[in-house]
């Protein structure tokens, strides 16, 4: 675990202005045309984040680039050839807020990404970056939520008092990690380079990066030519993190104890996801405000109701105008000789032993030989095998 920099605090932001916007497919042709002219190897999202990231013409950053990191100068004609391929594409300008957080707190919809499995099936992973000193950088255009990247402090050889960027998403070229480097450099005034992050964590949990290339900003003694490889080991807060946690009972993946809704039929503790997908809310009756799985409600009068709640037999079966109720799940209701609705198995009904004909409890008797039977029939000793029909 490293020390968070002094110099990123909590809910800072930081101006900065997007000039000179460009395709990366335009970076690419600029590429090739400098590796066919002068056999210079270049990844093309630097050229694009060189270009990007900078007040110069388009021409001039990349000579600058070039310049500084593999030590070589352009010609005036290569710079008119880049001029050329950029050709008439149209500049784009506009201010962006940078917003540095340490933790993930909220929804993943605030961190850009809605379906973030670091809100889902490896939620813990926010824990493990938290514990860690990591957080978020966020990305604001006009007020608006146009990009992520999660990062976590990291010192080691030739990279110092910085941090690592990884899983970075955003709109236009925020997509790109580079792009993220080169902007995140630029507004903390430090220096960037591109790495490749082998991670390892106790207790060997997973935590899951888009790609393991990603880039470092902060002070460098020295740039390299291809991509320092960076060992970190996230340490495991072990029971004060899984104390926090639990499992969702119906789709099994870790969440946080407070991301968790309590459900009474039946008794789970599950994910918002799950919720809405396989979960209803009561709103009728003695259940009101409960949560409930699909098979346990049922949908009456434009209510939903707990199927056994004892509010609702006596709706069912009192109320005029049930045949004009939507019932949603009617395998589990039985209809009496006049109609009137009960829950299957509740105590509200009974079958006739002679008749074989359903009945109100109501309108029953208990007796030792028969068990429940029509109060019309208590006295079968008045009728003959051949009698024993019942008529209303």
């Amino acid at each position: 675990m490293y020390p968070a920099p002094d110099y990123i605090k909590d809910e800072m932001t930081l101006p900065y202005q997007v000039t000179n916007a460009l395709s990366l497919e335009t970076a690419h042709d600029i590429a090739k045309y400098l590796y066919r002219q002068h056999r210079l190897d270049i990844d093309d999202r630097n050229i694009h984040a060189a270009i990007t990231t900078s007040n110069s013409s388009p021409a001039k950053a990349v000579a600058k680039f070039i310049h500084d990191n593999h030590q070589f100068s352009i010609t005036g004609q290569d710079r008119t050839e880049i001029g050329n391929i950029i050709g008439n594409k149209r500049k784009q300008e506009y201010a962006i807020d940078v917003r540095f957080t340490y933790g993930v707190e909220g929804s993943a919809s605030e961190y850009y990404h809605p379906g973030s499995c670091w809100f889902m099936s490896i939620n813990y992973a926010r824990s493990l970056l938290a514990y860690n000193n990591g957080g978020a950088i966020r990305l604001y255009k006009a007020g608006e939520l146009v990009g992520r990247v999660w990062f976590v402090p990291y010192s080691g050889d030739h990279l110092t008092n910085g941090i690592i960027l990884f899983n970075s998403y955003g709109i236009d070229d925020f997509q790109h990690i580079y792009t993220w480097g080169a902007v995140v450099s630029h507004v903390l005034g430090k220096n960037w380079c591109k790495t490749t992050f082998r991670k390892e964590i106790e207790n060997h949990r997973d935590f899951f990066l888009n790609s393991e290339t990603t880039v470092f900003v902060g002070e460098i003694d020295r740039i390299p030519e291809r991509a320092y490889i960076v060992y970190f080991t996230f340490r495991d807060p072990g029971h004060e993190l899984y104390e926090r946690c639990m499992y969702c009972d119906h789709c099994e993946h870790m969440f946080m104890r407070n991301e968790l809704t309590e459900t009474q039929h039946p008794h789970y503790m599950v994910c918002h996801a799950c919720l809405e997908r396989y979960y209803r809310l009561i709103n009728r009756g003695s259940h009101r405000a409960e949560w409930v799985g699909e098979d346990y409600a049922i949908i009456l009068d434009g209510g939903v109701w707990y199927r056994e709640d004892p509010a609702i037999i006596s709706v069912i079966a009192n109320r005029e105008g049930y045949r004009e109720f939507v019932i949603a799940d009617t395998s589990n209701i039985t209809t009496d000789v006049w109609g009137d609705h009960h829950f299957t198995g509740r105590d509200t009904y009974f079958v006739c032993p002679v008749t074989h004909l359903i009945f109100p409890i109501v309108e029953g008797i208990q007796t030792e030989q028969y068990g429940w039977m029509h109060v019309n029939l208590r006295n079968l000793e008045l009728f003959s095998e051949r009698d024993r029909t019942y008529v209303r």
